[in-house]
């Protein structure tokens, strides 16, 4: 049980950890302007700077993806069941949605 958790845990942060010193040295070693790619210390700081404008936005993309996923969602259903029950719109509409994946 512990040694489970200790996986879970440890992958990711190593992971993050080796993402932050990769992005680090790229930014430091390949003399990159701050403006184009600031280091990862610079991007952290100035998200907790800014928490208070960036909460509210970071809100309305939550709730904007929520949205569009369960309206994506539905759709789908609701259209898959329309080409399942009604055999003209399986003719006319299928072939073209099998098109369009290839």
């Amino acid at each position: 049980m512990i040694r489970r958790t200790v996986r879970l845990i440890v992958g990711p942060a190593v992971s993050l950890t080796l993402l932050f010193v990769v992005w680090h040295l790229i930014v430091v070693l390949g003399n990159v302007a701050p403006y184009i790619a600031p280091r990862p210390v610079d991007a952290l700081r100035s998200i907790v700077d800014n928490w208070d404008h960036l909460w509210p936005l970071l809100l309305g993309t939550l709730r904007e993806t929520v949205w569009g996923f369960l309206a994506g969602g539905t759709l789908g259903v609701l259209l898959g069941v329309w080409l399942a029950k009604v055999p003209f719109s399986r003719r006319a509409v299928y072939p073209l949605l099998v098109l369009s994946q290839a």
